[in-house]
């Protein structure tokens, strides 16, 4: 190194500085559920994103980046009840949770009704929050205070676990940025 080796090893360890990210763009808003207003989406790529609604339905679309993006006509998965969260781990895993208590899990999330198995997971507690982390756990929130886990989202059967994590308190939300990490919070002001 030209300026010395101590002044060398200093560049070297100095932190990298941040980027800003790029601005977004927004598109235009486009009619895709007239009468149902979606209740959850999920793009686990820039070639795929999902959506829910409080009708049962779900409907896709392959170009969200698109100026326009076409969507899917909505489909019937959930008849009667209403889906309150969507989490993709990737394009061919995806699992929305109901008002009911149940999981509806799909590897195919394009491929119509036949393609999101329904199992009921928390009796008739309405689940209110899910995420994936990978295809190998999806952890689901409800009403009464549980977390609800599966390490076989994409299963024919998927197996859930349930532990009490906050009794009384309904939790509204979870987050998980790996599988080792979850934050869930709660109607009373708590994570």
């Amino acid at each position: 190194c030209a300026i010395g080796p101590l002044l060398c090893a200093a560049a070297l360890l100095a932190p990298v500085p941040a980027r800003a990210a790029a601005p977004l763009a927004w598109s235009a808003p486009a009619s895709v559920d007239p009468g149902q207003a979606p209740s959850a989406i999920a793009c686990p790529s820039e070639g795929l994103c999902v959506a829910v609604d409080r009708f049962g339905h779900v409907l896709y679309t392959g170009d969200p980046a698109a100026p326009s993006p076409s969507w899917s006509e909505p489909v019937q998965i959930d008849p009667g009840h209403a889906l309150t969260a969507l989490a993709c781990a990737s394009a061919s895993l995806c699992v929305a949770v109901d008002a009911s208590g149940q999981a509806l899990s799909s590897t195919d999330p394009t491929g119509g009704k036949s393609a999101w198995p329904t199992a009921s997971i928390d009796g008739t507690t309405g689940l209110t929050g899910v995420s994936c982390p990978s295809e190998s756990l999806c952890v689901a929130v409800d009403g009464a205070g549980n977390v609800l886990s599966s390490t076989d989202p994409g299963a024919a059967s998927p197996s859930w676990s349930k532990a009490a994590i906050d009794p009384g308190n309904g939790l509204q939300a979870v987050s998980c940025p790996s599988e080792s990490l979850c934050v869930a919070v709660d109607g009373a002001g708590n994570v």
